[in-house]
């Protein structure tokens, strides 16, 4: 290997600095890896908010609600065209 002794020490320095930024990468990967791992089996585990029978309870209900709405205008409607 040719080049001066400064030149030599400058690019074992260079490595050594890529060396270290590479086992910082591989550590900041294998943290985000750790957390993507517990973020997805929080995803797993997580409840849905309402279940389906519940949501299907509501929907009726509204359903019936409408359809009050809707015969009270009806009245309301047939006592305006009567007067």
């Amino acid at each position: 290997m040719g080049g001066t002794l400064g030149e030599v020490m400058a690019l074992l320095l260079s490595c050594l600095m890529m060396s270290d930024e590479v086992i910082e990468s591989q550590t900041e990967v294998d943290r985000l890896q750790a957390e993507v791992r517990n973020l997805s089996q929080m995803v797993g585990q997580a409840k849905p908010l309402v279940d389906a029978g519940r949501m299907a309870d509501m929907e009726r209900a509204m359903v019936d609600t409408l359809n009050e709405i809707t015969h009270r205008i009806e009245k309301i409607a047939d006592q305006v065209e009567v007067r």
